[in-house]
């Protein structure tokens, strides 16, 4: 599963990736669960964040859990659906996991975007962008629901290096040309 875009964890020898639904419009991601299938890889556990967003639309299968449970079914997975947003759910599907044996497990939580930030930002296309006049009610409502302040890791700012990025003229896409007619390597 080294195609898999973040490495999680490994708990009680398990290895735990998360994918999001994006990823699985490439074939890299089929690629892997096909191997891990075909090698009963039950040390892998693979969580699939059914967000709805790419990275710049919307997923062809947008919410349809059931569609890719039928997916990785077919590729041999132990599949199970929850969702993304109950604790409760991730923990007893993580524990239905470590049961699992044979062949590969993935949890497929259907997860919202925003999930109670604001009407304006849930299940919106906002990937990868800055919340703007959204950002202070986020923060509030964040912080509003951790029960123990104390138990969060602190985050520590990046290092001022003193190194500035090149300015952005130095970079120039240059095109490619392909002539009418002449064999090209793909």
């Amino acid at each position: 599963m080294a195609y898999c875009s973040k490495y999680v964890d490994n708990i009680d020898n398990r290895y735990t990736v998360i994918i999001g639904d994006g990823e699985t419009a490439e074939g890299q991601v089929w690629e892997a669960a096909t191997f891990a299938s075909f090698y009963k890889l039950d040390n892998i556990v693979a969580f699939l964040d059914v967000n709805r967003y790419g990275q710049s639309t919307v997923c062809m299968f947008e919410h349809d859990v059931e569609n890719y449970r039928a997916k990785f079914q077919a590729f041999g997975w132990n599949t199970i659906t929850i969702d993304g947003h109950d604790v409760a759910e991730v923990i007893l599907a993580l524990e239905w996991a470590k049961q699992n044996k044979g062949a590969p497990s993935i949890i497929i939580a259907k997860t919202y975007k925003g999930k109670n930030l604001s009407e304006n930002i849930e299940n919106k296309d906002w990937h990868g962008k800055p919340l703007g006049e959204y950002h202070d009610a986020a923060v509030a409502y964040l912080k509003s629901i951790i029960k123990d302040p104390k138990a969060i890791l602190p985050t520590n700012k990046p290092e001022k290096t003193g190194v500035r990025p090149e300015k952005r003229e130095a970079f120039k896409i240059i095109p490619n040309e392909y002539p009418k007619g002449k064999n090209l390597i793909t």
